[in-house]
């Protein structure tokens, strides 16, 4: 029981003074957009956007799952025809594609 309780101490004590002598580290996600992420690059063509946008609407399936993946493929197809509709509709406006 005195070598489990000295060795519970002993790895204790090695954790906490790592952990210590980090300094903090902070990652904050999802502050800004994508096109504000690349200020130094040309702005995204139409079809960049539409490709970006169908792929944060459609969740992509476990690798296995054969069924999802079609799905997968079939709501890839249907929001890039729906992006597709809605910049044709708003040709003369700047748009953001919604998908959802």
């Amino acid at each position: 029981m005195k070598k489990l309780t000295t060795l519970a101490l002993v790895s204790t004590l090695a954790f906490s003074s790592a952990a210590q002598a980090q300094s903090a580290f902070v990652m904050v996600i999802g502050e800004r957009t994508y096109e504000q992420s690349r200020p130094d690059r040309a702005p995204l063509t139409d079809e960049q956007r539409i490709e970006i946008a169908a792929e944060q609407a459609c969740e992509k399936p476990f690798i296995r799952d054969l069924k999802g993946q079609r799905l997968h493929a079939e709501c890839l197809t249907e929001a890039r025809a729906q992006a597709v509709a809605q910049l044709a509709a708003n040709e003369t406006e700047g748009t953001q594609l919604s998908l959802r």
